[in-house]
């Protein structure tokens, strides 16, 4: 994928509504250095769009219930694009399978625009990061399976980085220093078998560490 420090971000649209997929273009095409390359209405047309554009995010406004099964479309058609997914519904309590799935950024449709702006600048520039945003008490608990797996420390420090969180912020969060956190991302990349944060929230999922308390 091309360098994002000067490039514009090319981005493709995913809503079967045209109304709100044309607000999201007119919101996108506004902001600097964003390019909206294509549309796509949805499953069973997206992986031909993104195939075609390969662009470096897909805004994916979802409202039904193949979530999954259209991210592996547009996945499969553009492996490199970070999708952020915009959900009209709280399917929070899937949010570890959409992550495992290739899902860079969830975040509720009734987010600011702003929010959404900053999430594809932030997404694009970082490809370790991963972006949730929903209501408080919405957030997926680290499940029970994961008890045999994570300690309970370990299990706060991974739920943080969920959230997107750096180690100097989770730190703060949690009141211990910044080193120690470091110390428990190593042993939780170690016992989940993961190299990096995006690895290990996609372990974490695949194996129930994430799941709705």
């Amino acid at each position: 994928m091309r360098s994002r420090e000067q490039a514009d971000i090319s981005i493709v649209i995913v809503d079967d509504r045209p109304m709100p997929r044309r607000a999201l273009r007119l919101l996108l095409d506004g902001e600097p250095r964003f390019t909206v390359v294509g549309e796509a209405a949805g499953t069973g047309t997206v992986g031909a769009v993104v195939a075609e554009y390969r662009p470096d995010i897909v805004v994916f406004s979802a409202h039904q219930s193949d979530d999954i099964v259209t991210v592996h479309e547009i996945l499969a058609g553009s492996p490199e694009s970070r999708v952020i997914l915009l959900r009209t519904a709280d399917r929070a309590r899937i949010v570890g399978e959409l992550i495992a799935a290739g899902v860079r950024g969830y975040l509720f449709n009734k987010a600011k625009p702003a929010e959404l702006v900053a999430a594809i600048r932030a997404i694009s520039a970082d490809e370790e990061r991963i972006i949730i945003s929903m209501p408080r008490g919405s957030i997926p608990a680290l499940g029970r399976s994961g008890r045999n797996v994570l300690s309970p420390r370990e299990r706060d420090v991974l739920g943080l980085v969920a959230l997107a969180l750096s180690n100097a912020q989770i730190g703060r969060r949690l009141h211990i220093a910044e080193t120690t956190v470091k110390r428990h991302l190593q042993n939780i990349y170690r016992k989940l078998g993961a190299t990096s944060r995006v690895d290990a929230l996609k372990r974490a999922a695949a194996n129930g560490v994430l799941e709705e308390g």
